[in-house]
């Protein structure tokens, strides 16, 4: 929505009498996190990301490089979708190994670290990570 678009607040015709008033109270409420709310959640201290994860094509760490994670997600663990692998993988990543990579190496800690904001932009920011980049 651009700040041109009409935007409906009701679907009923109200008559006003004159010295009648129509009184209306609004709440201005932040839009959902979105992915560059999770970039900023992905290079933060509390999550630490990128200290074991590059987002480059063949730049593995401690970790693999989440460089097209968003292309390959929903197809690593069947009836996971991508969103719902990303999320197993943050918080219970030793559900899922990818090959090559051995268990343990991920602790289980960011059920405590991030809260559901914070985890939910995170995720969005990881299915932007396509095997053609960022998108």
């Amino acid at each position: 929505m651009t700040a041109t678009e009409p935007v409906t607040l009701y679907d009923r015709v109200y008559a006003i009498e004159p010295g009648q008033r129509l009184v209306l109270s609004a709440r201005d409420v932040p839009p959902a996190p979105g992915s560059s709310e999770g970039r900023d959640v992905f290079n933060s201290r509390a999550a630490g990301c990128q200290v074991c994860h590059s987002t480059r094509r063949g730049d593995d760490g401690v970790g693999p490089s989440l460089y097209g994670v968003a292309s390959v997600a929903a197809s690593r663990v069947p009836g996971l979708d991508a969103e719902l692998y990303l999320r197993q993988s943050i918080l219970l990543p030793d559900q899922y190994i990818v090959d090559g990579w051995p268990a343990g190496q991920m602790l289980p800690i960011y059920r405590e670290r991030l809260d559901e904001t914070q985890l939910e932009a995170l995720i969005l920011y990881l299915l932007t990570l396509t095997d053609e980049g960022e998108s």
